[in-house]
């Protein structure tokens, strides 16, 4: 009986995994294309309002201000050179993810100008609702592994060789765009701006958790 029982669990986890496998595969494909699409309308709605917000995406919507590019082909620019160290610091898996989102993020962006218009008429609604869109889009990426691109593997790598709070850092570098915002943006756009920024924040805050298990991990945890 005992030989009999260990035969059936030796077997049926195979295709336990390859049926978690590909379900995990789609959750992930779809998270990461609703997740790009929520940044891409978030940033199409502050990019209207001529609002900014923190990290690589504010510094992104800066530079679409000043030359003929969607802000979100520029976020994936900017996000080239931190690839490889995400590769290096998250494992290769949330490298294909994250670039993956990236490309997703380029191809949406570049399709923006042709899907829809925005016209804001309340920027502190428009600052709310965009920070809400940023928040749940960079989640529904958090939740499945990947990343927007942009700072997150930085902060990580700077955080294991130097045992500093990614947080300060995140912090810092905030402080450093809406400072330099101060030359091209009235003070209350400003204050619509850290709305924007507080409302994404608060998201991630309240709701970040650890990626849900993998489908191997998953078959195993099975009893």
């Amino acid at each position: 009986m005992t030989s009999m029982t260990q035969h059936i669990r030796n077997t049926e986890p195979p295709t336990l995994d390859r049926a978690w496998s590909t379900r995990a595969t789609l959750e992930d494909a779809y998270a990461i294309f609703v997740g790009s699409l929520l940044i891409v309308a978030g940033l199409a709605l502050l990019s209207s309002a001529r609002l900014i917000t923190g990290g690589l995406s504010g510094i992104a919507l800066l530079i679409s201000y000043f030359v003929p590019i969607e802000a979100g082909i520029l976020l994936m620019i900017l996000s080239v050179p931190f690839f490889l160290l995400a590769g290096g610091a998250m494992g290769r898996g949330f490298l294909v993810k994250t670039v993956t989102a990236s490309l997703c993020l380029s191809i949406l962006s570049g399709l923006t100008p042709l899907a829809f218009h925005i016209d804001v008429l309340s920027k502190p609604i428009a600052a709310l609702a965009a920070g809400a869109m940023l928040g749940m889009g960079t989640l529904s990426l958090a939740r499945h592994g990947a990343g927007v691109g942009g700072f997150g593997a930085l902060f990580l790598w700077i955080e294991r060789r130097h045992g500093v709070n990614p947080g300060k850092i995140q912090l810092g570098i905030d402080t450093v765009i809406f400072t330099a915002s101060c030359a091209i943006m009235a003070p209350s756009d400003l204050l619509w701006s850290g709305l924007a920024t507080l409302t994404g924040s608060a998201i991630l805050i309240l709701w970040q958790r650890p990626p849900r298990l993998t489908a191997d991990q998953t078959a195993r945890a099975m009893p």
